[in-house]
């Protein structure tokens, strides 16, 4: 676990590097292009966003190294730390301006309350790869979700725009993270069996789970990036943070079968800690705002 969580942290860092940099150059384009495969395009001639998409590469490295290695409910959580870590970037190196104290105080919050949700839940258990009626139920429910809040998004306006594609950018990287993790324990199946990194390609190419990532990859892509479309992290950031660990949980339980403490102190203790978050992510969403 404590390799997970490291590996959780260094992509969270990596993640909020990149946010900083893809948003600043998103925002320019025409809203014209929002949604649009000409959105990527265009970004694709912008160095600044450029260097922010090779960091999230690596990013997603570290996320697929932890989600081998532990579970969803460990690993899913972290992203909250994205979050925590980006807003100061953007306070220092976009906005030119300090943190202050509730800030501060705000980043504290949410800190603690993860660490300590971490700790009381004592996620233990669960398959890696999910039954066929699991993957069915899954797809069904992700990219149904996703889907509505994208019918929905092309009738309204920012700020609720933002906040809709980022919802739809936080249920396509569950579904990411969850063929990240199905490939990862198809590929070190393949290794216990070959010893052979060569052999590895075949099962994970041949795969259907394979071409289902590259399309996970690019619906979070053109999600978020539609969403950072919007005139600050404050709107589309905090609601990625807050729906990732909402549905990962939901999948994780259900799907995956991961167990965790459900004596009636521990829910209660898990509750608590949960609204400690939220707070520190809305009050830190609600500084940005004011700052736009």
């Amino acid at each position: 676990m404590v390799i997970a969580v490291i590996a959780t942290v260094l992509a969270d860092t990596l993640f909020a590097i990149s946010a900083v940099f893809q948003q600043s150059a998103a925002s320019k384009l025409d809203s014209s292009l929002n949604m649009r495969f000409a959105l990527i395009c265009q970004l694709f001639k912008n160095k600044r966003w450029v260097y922010g998409f090779l960091i999230a590469l690596l990013g997603y490295a570290f996320q697929i190294f932890a989600l081998s290695t532990s579970s969803l409910l460990v690993v899913q959580p972290l992203i909250i730390l994205n979050f925590v870590i980006a807003l100061p970037l953007s306070a220092y190196f976009v906005q030119k301006r300090k943190m202050t104290f509730i800030e501060i105080f705000s980043t504290c919050l949410i800190t603690l309350g993860l660490v300590g949700f971490l700790l009381i839940s004592n996620t233990k258990g669960g398959i890696s790869n999910p039954s066929q009626s699991g993957w069915i139920i899954t797809l069904a429910f992700i990219l149904g979700s996703y889907f509505l809040l994208g019918a929905v998004s092309v009738r309204v306006y920012d700020p609720t725009k933002s906040i809709l594609q980022a919802l739809m950018g936080g249920v396509a990287n569950v579904l990411f993270a969850l063929l990240a993790k199905s490939l990862s324990s198809i590929v070190a199946d393949s290794y216990r069996h070959n010893h052979s990194l060569i052999k590895l390609a075949s099962p994970l190419f041949l795969s259907w789970e394979f071409p289902m990532i590259l399309a996970a990859f690019y619906l979070v892509l053109i999600s978020v990036q539609s969403a950072f479309q919007g005139k600050s992290l404050g709107w589309s950031l905090p609601t990625l943070t807050v729906i990732n660990p909402i549905v990962s949980l939901i999948i994780g339980l259900v799907v995956l079968h991961e167990t965790q403490r459900n004596s009636p102190l521990a829910i209660s203790m898990e509750s608590i800690l949960a609204m400690l978050c939220l707070f520190g992510i809305f009050s830190l969403a609600r500084i940005e705002q004011s700052v736009e």
